[in-house]
């Protein structure tokens, strides 16, 4: 006959058990979904010249754990139109299987005057790209946009507030997508940050607003269903 000790212990060994074989989400393309030649964990998108592609389970960094923290999603944007195109993060949004949409949370706090700025070692190609002004001392060997740029500081404020420390950090910040103008025949790539999805499993959807830098005119709106199982 066990003891109520043993039985207790059996019982916690049991549960440790169970929630380290416990099931983690992966985000992955849907069914559906345009893939990627030779890359299972990418889906693509195109319209109006513009091409997405966004690559799931790519986060490398710290901390290494950041999937269960927020939503990390590699994208990149090629510009075969023959218009600038703006990079902006409320242009990115991501909505979970239970309708809530997140837009991309900025990871660098632009939008106090004197923040203090170091400069980053970035690492996401840039070709043709030219980066929002007020990013300029963290990216100081990059070329500037000095053209029309719609500016949110609300929006800079609510979603920045959002993130708690140590994050973001240096890794989140040296590989985030940064916001600016991508020109004619230009590519960018970099991690864009989103809120973490709250359900287990269902569909998800990144959506990409094109908009042309200058006008201000919609283009397109690129479309990539995911999947959370």
């Amino acid at each position: 006959m066990h003891s109520s000790s043993e039985t207790g212990s059996r019982f916690l060994a049991v549960l440790l058990l169970v929630a380290g074989c416990a099931h983690r989400p992966r985000l992955v393309p849907a069914p559906e979904a345009q893939r990627l030649a030779g890359d299972p964990e990418a889906a693509v998108a195109s319209a109006a010249g513009v091409q997405v592609t966004v690559r799931s389970r790519a986060w490398k960094g710290n901390p290494p754990d950041l999937e269960s923290i927020v939503t990390p999603l590699h994208v990149t944007v090629e510009n075969g139109s023959p218009v600038a195109i703006r990079i902006r993060y409320r242009d990115f949004t991501l909505t979970g299987p239970d309708g809530l949409q997140s837009g991309a949370i900025p990871p660098l706090q632009i939008q106090r005057p004197g923040t203090q700025a170091v400069a980053l070692v970035p690492t996401f190609p840039g070709d043709r790209f030219l980066l929002l002004r007020p990013y300029g001392p963290w990216y100081p060997a990059y070329p500037l946009w000095d053209g029309p740029f719609d500016w949110d500081p609300v929006f800079y404020e609510q979603f920045y507030a959002t993130w708690q420390p140590p994050l973001p950090t240096p890794d989140m910040l040296n590989q985030a997508l940064p916001e600016g103008v991508l020109q004619p025949g230009g590519r960018v790539s970099g991690f864009l940050y989103f809120h973490r999805l709250r359900q287990s499993e269902g569909r998800v959807i990144f959506a990409h607003e094109v908009i042309e830098a200058q006008t201000r005119e919609r283009l397109a709106t690129l479309r990539i269903p995911l999947m959370l199982q």
